[in-house]
């Protein structure tokens, strides 16, 4: 039976949802300082997040923001508390527009987070560091709202230079550092290398650093990013 013949009304309402979000780190009574914000992968969560980071937690003299995916996966096998399920960030199906948009959707959700949360904070710098799905996050949002970001930092994902704006010097003000693993067989190095190199002809200041690891945020990726973040002024425990 074809049903189109009998439709008679399609459409869509907004459902609104609360995303959680943790801050870590000592509050700052005078002054400003540096607030990071973590983009998990693919069906991780904010808290697991924050336990693979707690060594930037501790060393790094900064806020550090946790941010919760949006979207959130069912767990089928029913064995996980809800604070256990995993999120991700943006929906992909193999189509270009549809990923795009979404990208588009969480960015401009990221934007309105960080001006809430901001308001409360005395902030002078802010980096992202995303990891995986959360990287390519990252990546689109600072090509997107590159007056938010001071810092980017990704691993084991591909930024997408084709979202770039077309004028470039508004986001040459931009850090990145990427990284990867030399074995990853989720996400093939060598195409964020050439994006790496795209971007550094743009004139933005890029580094790429490879590691002996597989799809994994390492300790060593870590320690990466401490020192890189001291080397960029941040105030870093040794």
């Amino acid at each position: 039976m074809n049903l189109d013949q009998h439709l008679l009304q399609s459409g869509s309402v907004p459902f609104q949802s609360a995303v959680s979000y943790k801050i870590f780190g000592k509050e700052q009574q005078t002054g400003k300082k540096p607030l990071i914000v973590y983009l998990h992968g693919f069906g991780d969560n904010m808290d697991r997040f924050a336990e693979t980071c707690s060594d930037i937690i501790q060393s790094v003299d900064a806020y550090h923001l946790f941010l919760q995916g949006p979207y959130l996966i069912y767990d089928r096998k029913r064995k996980k508390p809800l604070s256990e399920w995993g999120h991700y960030w943006y929906h992909y199906d193999g189509d270009q527009e549809t990923f795009l948009h979404s990208l588009q959707h969480t960015s401009a959700f990221i934007a309105t987070s960080l001006d809430h949360i901001k308001s409360d904070l005395k902030v002078n710098r802010v980096c992202l560091i995303g990891f995986s799905m959360g990287g390519y996050m990252a990546g689109a949002f600072s090509f997107s709202y590159m007056r938010y970001v001071n810092e980017l930092i990704v691993a084991g994902c591909r930024l997408k230079s084709e979202i770039l704006p077309n004028e470039i010097e508004t986001v040459r003000h931009l850090s990145v550092l990427a990284m990867h693993g030399l074995h990853d067989k989720v996400v093939d190095y060598k195409p964020q290398q050439r994006e790496i190199e795209k971007l550094s002809s743009l004139g933005i200041e890029s580094h790429f650093q490879l590691f002996e690891e597989k799809h994994i945020f390492s300790c060593n990726m870590r320690e990466m990013v401490c020192n890189w973040l001291s080397i960029k002024g941040y105030q870093v425990d040794r």
